[in-house]
């Protein structure tokens, strides 16, 4: 009987440890996956301004050839400087993963995770204007 116990609390221990460590795998998130392929028309579109604790951000996008071509966030936090060092490093890193995935199924930047939930925001709205299909 005590075996039995010992074993179902090993067993317990062990089921927690793993759901904590899927929890907290050290990644912020992701954006979300599109659910239809996108039919974009080429022209610059800026997204809507989203504004989070640390401020606002606003993600401009280029497309050409069906394609975008270019991601930039037109406003970003500034304000606090730890804002600024945190968006100087995070802002490009968001802008590539844009261009590389060609939707919003980008990584966030862990350490700018507001940032990267309103960057991702902001990109959802410019790719809805840019997306007529």
């Amino acid at each position: 009987m005590n075996a039995k116990k010992i074993v179902f609390g090993v067993m317990g221990a062990t089921t927690s440890l793993l759901a904590l460590a899927a929890c907290s795998s050290g990644s912020p998130g992701q954006g979300p996956e599109p659910t239809a392929p996108y039919h974009l028309v080429d022209g610059t579109y800026d997204g809507k301004l989203v504004t989070h604790s640390r401020g606002p951000v606003q993600v401009r996008i280029t497309v050409a050839g069906g394609k975008i071509t270019k991601a930039e966030a037109i406003q970003q936090p500034t304000a606090a400087a730890k804002s600024q060092t945190i968006n100087t490093k995070a802002i490009p890193i968001l802008n590539q993963e844009t261009v590389d995935a060609q939707s919003t199924h980008i990584d966030f930047v862990s350490g700018a995770t507001l940032t990267s939930k309103a960057y991702v925001d902001s990109l959802q709205d410019a790719i809805d204007q840019a997306n007529k299909g």
